[in-house]
C-alpha cells in the first residue's frame, strides 16, 4: 500500500472514499453543502459518532471523493490513539467489501493519533485468507492511503506503517500452516527478515544445543522428525543510551499436539498458533531495526515441534536443562523457554557478545 501524507482540505482529496473520523459530542465539520446532511443524521439520531458506528455517504455535495464514511470514535474527551486505530481498522475493513481500492483518511489531532490511524488502516486491511485461490478470494487490498492532517509529521506517519506492516509480518508467520512454516523454515523466514533490516543473527542447530546442554528444549522435539534450533537476532544501536540492554523470547513450537499427552482433536488445528511468541518477537525486531531505538535488543527464538513419534518424551520423564536443573517431561511451554532463558542469561553475563564464526549460519 502506498502511504502519503497530505496537508489539504479533506474535501478537496481525490479519492474513492474520503474517511472523517466522527465524535459523539457534536457533528464534523466539512464546511461544504452536505454539512447540514450531516448535521441532520445526528439529530435524528441515526448517527450518533458513538464507537463503531459508521455511516456512508454516496455523492456528498461539496466533497470530490464520490463516498464520505463518518466513523465514530465516541466522545471527543474520550478519544485515544488506540479507539482511533480500532475505528480506522474498521472503517478500511468495511469499505474493502465495497470494492474500493485508494482511500483518505482525515485525522485531528497530534502525531500519536496519526500514527494510530494509519496503524489501524494497513491493520485492517490485511488479508488473513493469502493462501486461498479463487474468486472469491481476489486481492482486495487497498493500492493507496493518503493520510490528510494539516499539523501532522511525516515520522508520525512512517512510524504507523513500521508498526503496522511488522505486525502484519508476524501475522503472515502465525497464518502459516505448519508443514510449511516448520523450525527450519521458521529460523529461514527469521534470517530472511534479518539480512533484509541489517540485524545480526546466529541460528543454533541441533548439534549445538546438545553441546550447551539445552536439554529441555531438545526434550519437547524428540517426538518429531523437524530439528530443533535457537534464533538469537541483535540489534545494536549506533550510538547506544547508557548499559541498558533489552532481551525478547518468543516460544516458536511450530506445531503442539501435546505429545504422548495429546491434546483433544476438537481445535488441533489451531495448535500452529503456538509459535506466534516467536512471531510477534521477530515482528518486534523488524520495527526495531527501522525505528532504530537507542538500546541494544537481542531476541531469543527457540524453535521445535512437539509431535507422538516414538522418541517422545513421556509423562514423568525428567530432562536436564543447561542451568543442570531437572524439569519433568510435562509441559512443553515451559520445558522451550527454560531452555532460552538459561541462553539468554548467559548471553547477558557474556555482554551479548557477537557469534563466533563456527556458530554462524
Amino acid at each position: 500500500m502506498d502511504v502519503t501524507l497530505l496537508r489539504q482540505a479533506p474535501e478537496s482529496v481525490e479519492t474513492d472514499a474520503l474517511i472523517v473520523l466522527a465524535n459523539e459530542d457534536t457533528p464534523p465539520l466539512l464546511n461544504v453543502a452536505c454539512d447540514a446532511l450531516i448535521a441532520g443524521f445526528y439529530q435524528t439520531g441515526e448517527f450518533k459518532g458513538g464507537a463503531g458506528e459508521h455511516l456512508l455517504l454516496h455523492a456528498p455535495a461539496g466533497v470530490k471523493a464520490p463516498r464520505l464514511m463518518l466513523m465514530g470514535v465516541g466522545k471527543a474527551a474520550e478519544v485515544t490513539p488506540g479507539k482511533v486505530r480500532t475505528a480506522a481498522g474498521a472503517a478500511v475493513r468495511y469499505l474493502r467489501s465495497k470494492a474500493v481500492k485508494r482511500a483518505a483518511i482525515a485525522v485531528a489531532g497530534d502525531d500519536a493519533r496519526v500514527t494510530a490511524a494509519v496503524e489501524g488502516v494497513i491493520l485492517g486491511d490485511y488479508e488473513p485468507d493469502f493462501l486461498k485461490t479463487g474468486e472469491s478470494c481476489r486481492d482486495k487490498r487497498l493500492s493507496s492511503l493518503a493520510v490528510v492532517a494539516s499539523e501532522a509529521s511525516d515520522s508520525a506517519v512512517s512510524r504507523g506503517v513500521i508498526l503496522a506492516e511488522s505486525q502484519n509480518f508476524a501475522r503472515d508467520l502465525g497464518n502459516e500452516p505448519a508443514n510449511v512454516l516448520n523450525p527450519t523454515e521458521l529460523a529461514n523466514r527469521a534470517r530472511l527478515m534479518a539480512n533484509q533490516e541489517g540485524l545480526e543473527i546466529e541460528i543454533l542447530d541441533e548439534d549445538r544445543l546438545v553441546q550447551l546442554g539445552m536439554g529441555s528444549l531438545l526434550a519437547v522435539a524428540k517426538g518429531s522428525a523437524q530439528p530443533p534450533v535457537l534464533v538469537i537476532v541483535r540489534y545494536q544501536p549506533a550510538n547506544p543510551s547508557g548499559a541498558i540492554h533489552l532481551g525478547l523470547v518468543g516460544k516458536g513450537v511450530t506445531f503442539d499436539s501435546g505429545g504422548i499427552s495429546i491434546k483433544p482433536s476438537d481445535g488441533m488445528e489451531k495448535m500452529k498458533y503456538d509459535m506466534c511468541g516467536a512471531a510477534g518477537v521477530l515482528g518486534a525486531m523488524r520495527a526495531i531495526a527501522r525505528l532504530k531505538p537507542n538500546i541494544a535488543v537481542t531476541a531469543l527464538v527457540p524453535s521445535v515441534e512437539n509431535m507422538t513419534g516414538d522418541a517422545a518424551q513421556r509423562p514423568g520423564d525428567i530432562s536436564i536443562s543447561r542451568r543442570s536443573a531437572s524439569t519433568p517431561g510435562w509441559a512443553s511451554r515451559a520445558l522451550t523457554l527454560a531452555s532460552s532463558a538459561s541462553s539468554g542469561r548467559s548471553e547477558a553475563t557474556s555482554a551479548m557478545s557477537p557469534p563466533t564464526a563456527q556458530n554462524r549460519r
